[in-house]
């Protein structure tokens, strides 16, 4: 139904309404909550949708994990390792050597399922884990160690959205049934962490592609959605024009 863009404006495919302002006051929060109200299921997007992080792109953080590190390049290297993972993965997934897809297009983080005759036959969803496989014979430092300090890097850094804040309660004191989804590769428990202590609480399922090893970004996170609330009329709020809103209505989803 809408995309929540990194300059904080609804996007909604709405027929009477296609933009909102950001929702600082209590006038724009109760305008959304009205137009997700009708659904029985309420699926939000996390990062960039109900938590951020205080850069423009999410792979800045890598810079600081690098400097806590001491480890020079950690940023380039954790991107690299990152890519060489989820190359690994589909060769794993798929059965076959080809990844089956250009490197620059797993830079671009076009993260495609590829399909032989509507079948898929392989994914790209890795695990921290398996990024840091990758990633600690680059930078000379333990998977362990390495994954704490990235993992407390994010928590350090997570912060809510307090206009969406706003939303997400109303929309718990109605009872609304709530979703998360997000494709990423921190560990289901680390990222329930990261909602406890942003005062995200509540919801339903918390629905991460690194554990189903199925994505917004190719659209197979939305059937297991879907399987998960047979008959419901679901809508799914995000940033990301095309796996939060393209993609969602692709699979039938608001």
């Amino acid at each position: 139904m809408s995309r929540i863009g990194k300059k904080s404006h609804f996007h909604l495919r709405d027929k009477d309404v296609e933009k909102s302002e950001n929702p600082k006051n209590d006038r724009n929060a109760d305008r959304l909550v009205e137009l997700l109200s009708g659904y029985d299921v309420i699926s939000f997007d996390l990062f960039d949708t109900l938590i951020t992080r205080p850069y423009d792109s999410p792979q800045e953080l890598f810079s600081v994990v690098g400097e806590q590190l001491g480890v020079v390049d950690f940023k380039k290297k954790r991107i690299e390792a990152e890519i060489l993972a989820r190359e690994k993965r589909f060769r794993i997934s798929s059965g076959t050597r080809d990844s089956g897809i250009k490197r620059i297009f797993l830079r671009l983080r076009n993260k495609i399922c590829v399909s032989v005759g509507g079948t898929q036959v392989g994914d790209y969803e890795v695990t921290l884990a398996e990024i840091w496989a990758e990633l600690s014979t680059l930078v000379g430092v333990p998977a362990k160690e390495g994954m704490q300090a990235e993992i407390e890097a994010e928590e350090r850094l997570c912060k809510a959205i307090s206009e969406m804040q706003i939303v997400w309660n109303r929309l718990l004191a109605q009872k609304k049934r709530l979703v998360i989804l997000t494709d990423m590769y921190l560990p289901q428990e680390v990222l329930e962490q990261i909602l406890a202590h942003n005062g995200y609480a509540g919801y339903e399922r918390l629905m991460v592609s690194n554990t189903y090893r199925k994505s917004k970004a190719d659209g197979s996170l939305y059937e297991e959605l879907k399987a998960a609330y047979p008959g419901s009329k679901i809508v799914h709020v995000g940033d990301d024009p095309v796996s939060d809103v393209r993609n969602a209505k692709r699979h039938g989803i608001a």
